[in-house]
């Protein structure tokens, strides 16, 4: 059995469903918006639901890394872990709001949310990057018996693919690979997790 295999059960037995991304409507939808690097490049999850594009699958860091933040998610509540996961960008549907100041001028106000629209900073998103991309090297660990170099998970935190703005990563990163190199205990759901992908 691959490690893919023996991940992919575990994380069902923890009532977490792995779905096959070009199957999912709700996906194919988002994709009209985010563009179809969204579909073939991105593993994506949304509560419980782990939606994997077919070129990813068999790639057990991309499902462990997922499934951090499906951990997350039903720890937090998904709605409160969705939230932050989006936030700001999540508040921009409230400039709609701004039409209806035909009808009572001062909810022009609401047109300033178009703000969160921009790259602004997400500071919580940052966090659960920072805890997934965690699992990431605990895997490329696993399987290449030491982590790649830093500059792929680095450039995971800049630009606009997640919206991290300026945030000095250099240093939580040290701080991760060194806890993976010294074999510290990571905690949940990476203990639970390098038990399952271990030969």
């Amino acid at each position: 059995m691959t490690r893919y295999s023996r991940l992919a059960a575990f994380i069902t037995s923890r009532g977490v469903t792995v779905v096959p991304k070009e199957t999912s409507r709700l996906m194919r939808f988002l994709a009209v918006f985010l563009g179809a690097g969204f579909m073939e490049n991105y593993a994506t999850t949304i509560g419980s639901t782990i939606y994997v594009p077919k070129k990813l699958v068999g790639d057990f860091g991309v499902l462990a890394h997922e499934f951090v933040h499906a951990h997350a998610a039903r720890a937090e509540g998904n709605f409160s872990f969705s939230f932050k996961y989006l936030f700001p960008q999540v508040l921009t549907p409230l400039a709609l709001l701004a039409f209806l100041s035909l009808v009572w001028f001062p909810l022009i106000g609401f047109a300033l949310f178009l703000v969160c629209a921009v790259p602004l900073p997400a500071p919580w998103r940052l966090r659960y990057e920072l805890n997934a991309y965690r699992m990431s090297l605990l895997a490329q660990y696993l399987e290449y018996g030491r982590p790649l170099a830093d500059g792929w998970v680095l450039r995971q935190f800049y630009g606009q693919t997640y919206y991290y703005g300026s945030f000095d990563i250099q240093k939580d990163y040290n701080e991760l690979l060194k806890d993976i190199l010294e074999g510290r205990p990571l905690g949940q759901p990476y203990d639970m997790i390098l038990a399952v992908l271990k030969d």
